[in-house]
């Protein structure tokens, strides 16, 4: 069960709310599974590898929490970000209250079935006790179950989720041309959590392809603090393919920073959309590390909630961050097409073949998000450089 907590003024905190749920401290992965799996199951011995506590809270928006903006003013204050008003005089402009929260580091949107399809969502977030972000406009990111799944019954649509930073106050924009807004529309606003483990990381990859296509070291979901007792059991399929996605959301995040980045977006894809763990097999950050994503085994075709139709047969590896406008590294690049090579030695891919069902639309090998879905992930920058993460596979692969 998640917090909800209507908008009704400025910098409200609602004294009645329920409590903030806080998930409860899980066992570690089994020992038989943890010693299946090629990750490195361990932290340092100053570390403990014990799960952190993420904590996530839903501000629920509905009509009367909802006033009209005029359209001048609200063109002045949402400058620099993707606004439909801005394009078109017949948008109407919703707006909610600033609104004061318990403390988050992480934000995004969902909602019950099918989004308005014209409508533009903007957010922005104050950092605790500073000054507030530019408004971000959220777009549906496209992620989800596979729709003949059991999983995909309880899911809700939803955003990219959204790095902040330490904030205590949020505010949403809704510009809608026929003035609907999303079924249950909810901000989702996770803490993360802190672990012992989190500054406890290793050095990253040193960028050396020559061996790609042998096993890479994989962080496991215990060294970035995963609470286990949240997520469901895995399913498993086949792998015919690899995605390459990215998060969305800050680049400018620390080595440290990473565990609590990836418990956020997990306490988001689980009790935030309903999904039964998050929907990533890898994670790999800026700095060429890579992170076991979806429990199940690294070495098996679990199946995920990423690239929706073709999560059965194809992994999903989410790089850390929003490749629009920034470019990716070039350790990032290379951790990449090693776990992806890897892999595809592992289940027998031949990265140069189209080889999904014919009832699928045919897709590279080592596709993009987008080439299966109505989304810009990757980013313009990370997409344009897949054609030399499939030459380094290609190069590995012999």
């Amino acid at each position: 069960m998640t917090t909800e907590r209507a908008s009704t003024g400025p910098l409200h905190h609602d004294p009645t709310r329920r409590s903030v749920l806080q998930f409860a401290l899980g066992a570690p992965l089994a020992a038989g599974l943890a010693a299946a799996v090629p990750v490195l199951s361990a932290l340092p011995a100053n570390a403990q590898a014990r799960p952190a506590v993420p904590r996530i809270e839903r501000v629920s928006i509905g009509r009367g929490t909802l006033r009209t903006v005029g359209r001048a003013a609200h063109l002045r204050e949402v400058a620099g970000a993707d606004s439909a008003a801005r394009r078109s005089t017949a948008v109407g402009i919703l707006a909610t209250k600033q609104i004061r929260t318990d403390s988050f580091s992480g934000a995004a949107l969902t909602w019950s079935g099918d989004a308005p399809s014209e409508a533009t969502l903007l957010l922005r977030t104050r950092s605790r006790g500073g000054g507030w972000s530019a408004w971000r406009a959220l777009h549906d990111d496209e992620h989800g179950p596979d729709p003949d799944f059991p999983e995909a019954l309880r899911a809700r649509r939803g955003t990219d989720f959204v790095i902040t930073g330490d904030s205590d106050a949020v505010e949403l924009r809704i510009e809608t041309p026929d003035g609907e807004i999303p079924h249950d529309l909810g901000i989702e606003l996770v803490d993360a959590g802190h672990s012992p483990g989190d500054a406890a990381v290793a050095a990253p990859y040193n960028g050396d392809m020559s061996a790609a296509a042998s096993r890479p070291t994989i962080r496991s979901r215990a060294n970035w603090g995963a609470d286990e007792s949240i997520r469901g059991s895995a399913t498993y399929g086949q792998v015919r393919g690899a995605f390459v996605h990215h998060t969305a959301g800050s680049n400018g995040y620390s080595q440290s920073d990473v565990p609590g980045i990836i418990r956020s977006i997990y306490a988001y894809h689980v009790n935030g959309r309903g999904w039964k763990d998050i929907g990533y097999n890898f994670l790999v950050d800026r700095f060429g590390r890579i992170w076991e994503g979806r429990h199940g085994g690294v070495t098996r075709a679990v199946i995920g909630a990423h690239t929706s139709g073709y999560n059965s047969y194809a992994f999903g590896t989410s790089l850390l961050g929003s490749y629009g406008s920034t470019n990716p590294s070039d350790a990032a690049l290379t951790a990449i097409a090693r776990v992806i090579a890897w892999k595809f030695t592992v289940h027998g891919v031949d990265p140069t073949r189209v080889s999904y069902p014919s009832s699928l639309t045919p897709q590279p090998a080592i596709a993009g998000h987008r080439d299966a879905g109505a989304t810009a992930c990757p980013g313009d920058r990370l997409y344009s450089r897949l054609s030399i993460i499939r030459g380094r596979v290609a190069n590995a692969m012999g």
